[in-house]
């Protein structure tokens, strides 16, 4: 690190508004990244679809911090605020509005990292966002989908392994009360291959209308930003 930058750093940590990814002063408490940060992360975009709302571009510096951290602490500053990117993603293609009567769910932690980690990022997400949307997490949150411990990790595969291990990966749960209008939301989306997944079990089960969600877009082929899937 730079000297002007390890300076800048010290000051925000020492006054508690430090930058999580450069330790810039932030205006607000509640700022995760600093300005320039935030442009980052929002401005170098990839190609846009029509299936998958991503806030963020992953293939960036700020982005991997805030992922990385989102990933290995709980922090609700940290869940909140990823929770604030997808909700002015959703406002920035119109679609907010749209979204009254939805409820949401999201791709379960891989029970090995839940059980050491003590949380799951996607669910604390989405319980951030069911507030910034509706005011109420605990009536439109739903634990919708469960994770097998014996199938492979998704992150540890190539493209090509993930569309058929993710077949294997996730059911839906018994006894869940099935909506009509679901967000389904996950953190990072490399391939899209889970989200997709999800969304077909979520049809398959009495689902009508879908919107898939994700913080971050690690692959050019996943990054789609428009569109509720029916």
């Amino acid at each position: 690190m730079k000297t002007g930058e390890y300076m800048l750093k010290s000051i925000g940590d020492f006054f508690g508004y430090g930058c999580l990814h450069c330790g810039r002063i932030v205006p607000d408490v509640h700022d995760i990244l600093c300005t320039s940060c935030k442009k980052q992360i929002t401005d170098r975009r990839t190609n846009d679809s029509d299936v998958i709302i991503s806030a963020i571009n992953y293939r960036t510096e700020p982005a991997k911090t805030l992922i990385t951290s989102m990933k290995s602490e709980y922090d609700p500053y940290i869940f909140d605020y990823a929770a604030s990117l997808i909700e002015d993603k959703l406002r920035d293609i119109r679609l907010i509005h749209s979204l009254s009567d939805f409820y949401i769910s999201y791709a379960p932690r891989d029970p090995k990292s839940h059980l050491k980690k003590r949380f799951d990022q996607s669910k604390e997400i989405a319980d951030f966002l069911a507030i910034r949307l509706f005011g109420d997490h605990e009536s439109r949150v739903l634990s919708m989908f469960s994770r097998s411990p014996f199938a492979k990790e998704q992150k540890k595969l190539g493209a090509s392994e993930r569309a058929g291990n993710v077949k294997k990966l996730f059911k839906v749960k018994r006894r869940v009360d099935i909506p009509e209008k679901l967000i389904i939301i996950d953190d990072v989306t490399t391939t899209g291959s889970t989200l997709l997944m999800l969304r077909e079990l979520a049809f398959k089960a009495g689902v009508r209308e879908c919107v898939l969600c994700t913080v971050a877009v690690n692959d050019v082929r996943a990054h789609y930003n428009t569109g509720i899937n029916t």
